[in-house]
């Protein structure tokens, strides 16, 4: 069982991803569920700025204005991940949507909660300064099988964050306070800030192995390119030798042509054979 599962998760890089967002969904009511399932493919860069000028709206009656910004560069990392992530995993086109309003749904339905939301969203915001940026694995995710999986792995740790997030959303006031008391919010949020941590390493390191492989690879090619040029400058070269020689040959065909063709005007053919005969005889008299 433990080698099926081992298999199907190198066969399947999301195999992570698609488990944490089932367990996401399933605690969601029937409202929510068709709240995320309304956004449909991958999020463009400008749905970034639209959800913080959102959550903005809704936080400026409070002291803390402006929250929207702290969550710029997370949410920037989460949208440009949905990108990629809806193009190589066509078998299933629809986690892209299902990551980004995940995390857009814990965001919105935790705003109301001052003190909880501003931690979230600081947290999101430290999770932003260190997060996998799209031109560090961009080019070399569709290649890395490795790089796949441990970014996947990254953002199912982020889809289990944001259903905590919504699951503390639901408690009564007084069941939030006691929570709050007796488990601290770095109590609760923090194994999901060492799986990030660990993931986010995971991460690095197969971007660092993808890079080297790239590099390998370029060289490969370069050395193949650099073999196949040699193999064409010397057949160029021997290419002109033949070419060469065989413009000498028709030179001299040419000349020799037309050497015959002044032979023809001065020596008519069919006057040619009488001609040395008159040239004997003529001989002959002057000797005797």
């Amino acid at each position: 069982m433990a080698l099926a599962l081992a298999n199907a998760a190198r066969l399947k890089p999301e195999i992570a991803l698609t488990q944490a967002l089932h367990e996401y969904n399933a605690i969601l009511t029937n409202e929510q569920i068709e709240v995320i399932q309304s956004h449909h493919g991958h999020p463009d860069a400008s749905a970034v700025i639209t959800l913080t000028v959102n959550i903005d709206r809704e936080n400026s009656g409070r002291r803390s204005r402006c929250v929207g910004t702290r969550l710029i560069t997370f949410l920037e990392s989460v949208q440009q991940f949905t990108t990629i992530v809806d193009t190589f995993v066509s078998s299933k086109p629809h986690i892209a949507a299902l990551v980004w309003g995940g995390v857009k749904l814990a965001l919105l339905a935790v705003n109301n909660f001052t003190s909880f939301f501003d931690k979230l969203s600081t947290l999101f915001m430290s999770i932003g300064s260190t997060c996998p940026r799209f031109t560090e694995f961009g080019l070399l995710y569709p290649s890395s099988v490795g790089l796949q999986k441990a970014l996947c792995d990254y953002y199912a740790v982020i889809i289990q964050l944001c259903k905590r997030a919504i699951e503390f959303s639901r408690r009564p006031g007084l069941s939030q306070f006691a929570t709050t008391l007796l488990s601290p919010f770095e109590a609760q949020f923090g194994n999901f800030i060492k799986d990030l941590e660990r993931f986010g390493q995971a991460v690095r390191d197969e971007i660092s192995l993808a890079s080297k492989q790239v590099q390998r690879e370029e060289a490969r090619l370069q050395v193949i390119e650099r073999r196949e040029a040699s193999i064409f400058r010397s057949l160029g070269t021997k290419f002109r030798d033949r070419a060469s020689q065989e413009q000498k040959e028709a030179r001299e065909w040419r000349l020799h042509a037309e050497l015959r063709n002044k032979r023809n005007l001065i020596f008519p053919p069919s006057n040619r054979g009488g001609f040395p005969d008159l040239v004997v005889q003529g001989v002959r008299e002057y000797r005797y």
